[in-house]
């Protein structure tokens, strides 16, 4: 079981560094692939408002209090109902 898993990390450890060759080689040819991947992927994960439920909130600041407090109320609540248990 042991030499499993000996093998299993080389093989990670082997593949990790030549996949870092490969880009090292090739990273160049890439590059407006990859900085156009992620410009879309930051754009989609963007969020512009957010409804709480009873208005729309377009600030960012307003957002992350917003899902700041309703995370702080979740886990006060999962915490309580643990406890009563």
């Amino acid at each position: 079981m042991g030499e499993l898993v000996g093998l299993s990390k080389f093989k990670e450890s082997y593949l990790r560094q030549y996949s870092r060759i490969k880009w090292n080689k090739e990273g160049g040819h890439n590059m407006r692939f990859f900085h156009l991947f992620a410009s879309t992927r930051s754009k989609r994960n963007y969020v512009g408002a957010f409804h709480d439920g009873h208005s729309l909130l377009p600030d960012p600041e307003l957002i992350k209090q917003s899902i700041g407090a309703a995370l702080q109320n979740h886990c006060h609540m999962s915490i309580g109902l643990q406890l009563q248990v």
